[in-house]
């Protein structure tokens, strides 16, 4: 019997490995998407949990580093150590389980973030990189010395700001 604290609603269990990132949806309550260590994303419908996933891909062949919806929550990125990161529809019926578009890295990735207003996303890894849904090349890639950047956010007040943080001391 397990105890938690309160107010814990309940688990949502359905992944065979470890779950390394989350997102939630910023234009719905009560969905979000989980991404494993065996490169599984599932999309979850909090008021339905009883019922398990609403949506299960086997996305890559690596880890699920990093995932990101859009600000207006049609669609999600996912990062992978498999150095791809892909397009994802928030309203795929369940048997759809290719992803909307697919962009190649030299790299593997450790994070990924969606633009507050526009189609961009940027990713982290050995170099950070800012990416256009409408194109399959990054459009810039910086590199400033770090051993690898772990995480990337976009400023959700200055649209134009890009933060990250590093593993170089």
């Amino acid at each position: 019997d397990r105890h938690f604290a309160k107010p814990f609603v309940g688990a949502l269990s359905g992944h065979f490995d470890g779950v390394q990132s989350m997102a939630k949806n910023p234009s719905s309550l009560s969905m979000i998407v989980s991404g494993a260590c065996d490169g599984e994303i599932r999309r979850w419908c909090l008021t339905e949990q009883r019922q398990g996933a609403r949506w299960t891909s086997q996305a890559h062949s690596g880890f699920v580093r990093g995932l990101a919806f859009s600000r207006n929550g049609h669609h999600f990125v996912s990062a992978s150590d498999d150095k791809t990161v892909k397009l994802w529809s928030a309203s795929a019926p369940a048997s759809s389980t290719e992803p909307l578009a697919t962009y190649l890295g030299r790299y593997p990735f450790t994070g990924v973030d969606h633009h507050w207003k526009d189609h961009l996303f940027a990713t982290s890894g050995a170099t950070v990189q800012l990416w256009d849904t409408s194109r399959s090349e990054a459009l810039q890639s910086f590199e400033w010395g770090a051993d690898t950047v772990t995480a990337v956010r976009f400023n959700p007040a200055q649209h134009s700001l890009l933060c990250c943080l590093s593993a170089d001391r």
